[in-house]
């Protein structure tokens, strides 16, 4: 007997305070029914039916009356179908008449309305008007072992999940599974595979006493075999059916950057499932824009290739609308002026977007209730504001509340946790708030204040975390973006700064392809606005460092012709027209042509240190050796000997930093994440029982640096890149360092293995990621080693090898020739791959030993 049921039996002769608790109490005997004798049962049954009777005082609404009245029907069909003698010679118990003096007066206590946020299971009494839409998914799931629920942002689907499908899968009585199935609950994040893993631990019969240990050691078991997902959950969860369900899976796509994981997490996901005779489901809600390629998935393509697996939400009409918006409100002891609700349905009918809105804007019409009433008049209605309006004016007033910092501070966290796109669409992040006080440069107080006014608003939604560390925060709905003229107009401001970047770097590409030619370079104006860009790619690096070095040759120029120039006057004039005055003031000529000879000693060392072209220095020299020998002549009519011309002085040559086989630090991770395993027993290493001079092999891409970070997490010199895979010796223990999050990271010294195999970073224009595998797998076995494979727009065009480093030019070099032989193996017609050396500094990866290769496969 559930809790629920014992005080219905307590209260045998209330009317229940609502039609909410009611059909709660309906679907807590409903369980009771299922699982018990009729004979344990009836007498809570007919003690049921009574306070369903008596709760027809309370309930005004013909629709709810209705409703009421089914629920005891059904109630009394039971009894008679269990043979109940009181039943079959009564009459047909019906609702009592409604009593106005003992409807609900005050406030609701509950707010019946979920606002941005989706129905959760806890809110299934709420939910109501899709029963339709729950019985079709239910009925499919019986069929098939997973289910794709897609559709457009704000439809339902995840309402229609938590509140429809999940609550009524609970009961048992679709799958007919032996134990009460658990329902892990995972959004996908960076991470698909630790996400996973924390929801199966977070419904676990059986919790490991360690769960963050117990998640590290099990992500390498399912990364090597993802089908292994079902013996591991089998370790925790004993005997029970797992009804996994993913929201937002489109994030294994927005948020997840490494498509092996990407794969790994479907390929688990179907594995847990197998097929639809065994209880194991999967439920897999999709944003609309991201369906097909979730489709395209191939572990999970024979699923999805299924046309009864799909189901999108169907929109509610505006009848439709109605009845809901009028049962939800009867349900919360709410009533509505007339015309109200009827108005709200047709502003949001026909639009998936506005119906998180509408529940934002009945949440704040409940808020503004006074607490004598529970009556939401047209005052109130019209203070609130219509769906959007209400949206915005509550945003408004969160944004209000803050000081003058903070508001400073707002754009700048709204703009990490929103995303935009250059062609306008934009992506929700969830962020802790750690990260966004190192992302802002804001403080941890600002930070704090701005996400605190903003939740309480219901604007922005926090996930619990396993510490309050872990919390992370989001936008609550992308509604907010659309409706929300400040944060639309800060998303503007950040678009365009995108676009000017994309504008930047396309001239930067076109100046490399025309040779590097003086007509791309940037002066004056657009030089300046570039400036704040320098670092968004390796080329507009390139071009604005030699548009500076362009503008500061051309001053140096403009004053050395000036200076010339006033030199040339005043010889003209000291020789022709006053040589008799030169002859008599020789001393005082002498003196000046000294003078004349610093200045032009000055002009030619500033030159020399301008890195200019060799051209133009030569055309400068050969200016200064003409003028040199007017001087000459000159003195020699003062009866002096000529002085040679300064020499040029000699440029500097680049140092270079060998990292093979060196000493130094890395960075080996947290205690719940090192990144170190044994050589020998390829486990993962935790950074207390790591011992000096032992082989370890790192798990992640790291730096090898100089020295142990210093005051305030201050990082060394880099001394070179240490790819994943690659063997080290450590050279004493772990330095453990306190972070703000409050975990610790370690750093480690060793002696890093000697490689003489290039490292290359390769990135492809467009295309299919597997092709760009291919190629890179290829260029692996001709003796480099691939650090990363990127997909970047401004690769269009490319076909070259960049070296940043003299002794690394004949390693690009024997790359180019590879790659040039391999895309002619692939029967693509493209130029031979050239070999670039940029004269920018090198970007902050760009170690010795580290090539780039930039490449567009498409056909030209």
């Amino acid at each position: 007997m559930t809790m629920q049921s014992e005080v219905l039996e307590a209260r045998s002769d209330e009317a229940f305070e609502s039609l909410a608790d009611l059909r709660s109490a309906h679907s807590a005997l409903m369980r009771d029914a299922r699982k018990e004798s009729r004979q344990a049962i009836a007498g809570r049954v007919a003690s049921f039916i009574r306070r369903a009777q008596a709760t027809g005082t309370r309930i005004e609404s013909q629709n709810d009356r209705d409703s009421a009245q089914g629920v005891i029907d059904y109630w009394a069909a039971w009894q008679f179908s269990a043979d109940n003698i009181e039943s079959l010679s009564a009459a047909p118990p019906t609702l009592a008449e409604f009593v106005p003096s003992e409807a609900p007066q005050g406030k609701p206590a509950e707010n019946p309305f979920v606002g941005l946020r989706a129905f959760a299971e806890a809110d299934a009494s709420l939910f109501i008007g899709r029963e339709e839409a729950t019985r079709d998914i239910l009925e499919r799931l019986q069929r098939d072992p997973i289910m794709f629920i897609s559709g457009p942002l704000g439809c339902g689907k995840t309402s229609l999940v938590f509140a429809g499908v999940i609550p009524r899968l609970r009961s048992r009585g679709v799958l007919e599974t032996k134990k009460e199935p658990v329902f892990p609950v995972v959004i996908p994040g960076v991470d698909p595979l630790a996400a996973l893993l924390k929801a199966i631990v977070q419904v676990a019969t059986a919790k490991p006493s360690d769960a963050e240990a117990w998640i590290a050691a099990q992500r390498p078991k399912l990364q090597r075999n993802p089908a292994a997902l079902k013996e591991i959950v089998a370790t925790v969860v004993h005997a029970a059916a797992v009804i996994l369900v993913v929201d937002q899976f489109e994030e294994v796509f927005t948020q997840c950057e490494d498509p092996a994981v990407r794969d790994q997490f479907a390929a688990a996901v179907a594995g847990l499932v197998t097929d639809a005779t065994a209880p194991n489901r999967a439920i897999l809600i999709i944003r609309e824009d991201y369906a097909q390629r979730s489709y395209a998935l191939t572990p999970l393509k024979r699923f999805a290739d299924q046309a009864d697996t799909r189901f999108s939400p169907p929109l509610p009409t505006v009848a439709e609308l109605v009845r809901t918006l009028s049962a939800t409100a009867a349900a919360g002891n709410l009533r509505f002026d007339d015309g109200i609700i009827e108005d709200l349905a047709h502003d949001v009918a026909g639009d998936p977007a506005s119906l998180p809105t509408l529940q934002f804007t009945l949440s704040r019409l409940w808020a503004a209730l006074p607490q004598d009433s529970n009556r939401i008049t047209r005052d109130i209605y019209r203070r609130v504001g219509k769906p959007r309006v209400a949206l915005t004016r509550a945003a408004e007033a969160a944004f209000e509340s803050l000081t003058e910092e903070q508001r400073d501070v707002a754009p700048r966290v709204f703009l990490e946790l929103v995303q935009p796109g250059v062609t306008g669409e934009v992506r929700r992040r969830r962020l802790p708030c750690d990260s966004l006080v190192q992302r802002t440069g804001a403080s941890a107080s600002q930070v704090a204040t701005v996400l605190q006014r903003f939740e309480q608003a219901e604007l922005i939604r926090r996930t619990k975390g396993f510490e309050p560390d872990d919390d992370r925060f989001e936008v609550a709905h992308e509604t907010l973006v659309t409706n929300w003229t400040r944060l639309e107009g800060w998303l503007k401001v950040e678009r365009q700064r995108s676009e000017t970047k994309l504008q930047l770097i396309t001239t930067a590409r076109l100046w490399q392809e025309s040779g590097r030619g003086n007509g791309y370079l940037l002066t004056g104006k657009a030089l300046k606005d570039a400036l704040p860009y320098r670092e968004a790619a390796p080329e507009l690096r390139e071009l604005i460092a030699a548009s500076e070095r362009y503008g500061r040759r051309q001053r140096i120029f403009a004053a050395l012709f000036v200076v010339i120039a006033a030199i040339v006057a005043v010889t003209y004039y000291l020789t022709v027209v006053n040589r008799n005055e030169v002859i008599s003031n020789r001393d005082v000529l002498r003196q000046d042509y000294d003078e004349r000879d610093r200045r032009i000693q000055e002009l030619q060392d500033k030159v020399s240190i301008t890195e200019a072209s060799q051209q133009r220095l030569t055309e400068a020299e050969q200016i200064i050796v003409q003028q040199q020998r007017q001087l000459d002549q000159l003195r020699s009519r003062l009866g002096e000997t000529s002085r040679p011309a300064p020499a040029p002085r000699p440029t500097s040559v680049a140092n270079d930093i060998s990292q093979s086989g060196q000493r130094g630090w890395v960075w080996i991770g947290s205690d719940q994440e090192p990144n170190l395993r044994d050589a020998s027993t390829s486990d993962p290493v935790l950074p207390a029982a790591i011992t000096p001079d032992r082989r370890y092999v790192m798990t992640k891409n790291v730096v090898l640096r100089s020295d142990k970070p210093g005051d305030g997490y201050a990082q060394s010199q880099g001394l070179g890149l240490v790819l994943s895979g690659t063997p080290v010796t450590s050279a004493g223990s772990a330095v453990a360092y306190d972070r703000p999050s409050g975990t610790k990271q370690y750093w480690l010294p060793v002696q890093v293995d000697p490689s003489d195999k290039p490292i290359v970073y390769y990135q492809y224009a467009a295309g299919a990621r597997a092709d760009a595998e291919q190629l890179a797998n290829a260029v692996q076995g001709k003796g480099y080693r691939i650090a990363e494979i990127q997909q970047f727009d401004i690769a269009k065009g490319t076909n070259e090898v960049r070296y940043f480093y003299p002794p690394d030019k004949a390693a690009a070099t024997r790359l180019a020739a590879a790659v040039t032989e391999m895309l002619g193996a692939r029967g693509l017609k493209l130029p031979p791959t050239k070999v670039v050396d940029p004269i920018a500094p090198p970007l902050s990866r760009n170690y010795p030993g580290v090539l780039e290769l930039w490449l567009d496969a498409s056909p030209r």
